[in-house]
């Protein structure tokens, strides 16, 4: 993982298993806000786990990782978890339970996405809310502005 500042000055870099884990499972937890890539089995396979809950898989380049989305009443995607590699610092990492729960789905060329996404740790038996996403507007398919 590498960030930059202004694409040119490198704030951290990073690298490893549980960079690599971390990185999957974030994008699988985004997929609800492009819902088609479900579909490409390939990458994403499912199994059912209840009623209102399934396992997807997501490989990529010989890497594996599994999160559990279950679905509403209303039969949208309500809620993502999985267990994730999170930061402690000093080189360290730990397992922990993550989880992203979607809200304010909306119409988006055909499609009903989240227009909100509010992502937590699992800590001490308490979900610890870390990141908060309003989405204000999503394309798909637009041609790059450059």
């Amino acid at each position: 993982m590498l960030v930059l500042a202004e694409s040119t000055l490198t704030l951290g870099h990073s690298a490893g298993p549980e960079i690599d884990q971390g990185a999957l499972l974030r994008v699988l937890g985004e997929m609800p806000w492009f819902p088609t890539a479900f579909l490409d089995d390939r990458y994403v396979t499912w199994t059912s786990v209840d009623g209102r809950q399934a396992e997807a898989k997501l490989r990529v380049n010989g890497r594996e990782v599994a999160g559990v989305f279950a679905v509403g009443e209303d039969g949208l995607l309500e809620t993502f978890s999985a267990v994730r590699y999170r930061d402690l610092g000093g080189g360290k990492s730990v397992l922990t339970p993550w989880s992203g729960r979607y809200g304010d789905y909306r119409e988006v060329d055909g499609l009903l996405v989240p227009h909100e996404v509010v992502v937590s740790w699992r800590v001490g038996g308490e979900d610890i809310a870390y990141a908060r996403f309003l989405v204000e507007r999503l394309e798909f398919d637009a041609a790059a502005p450059f």
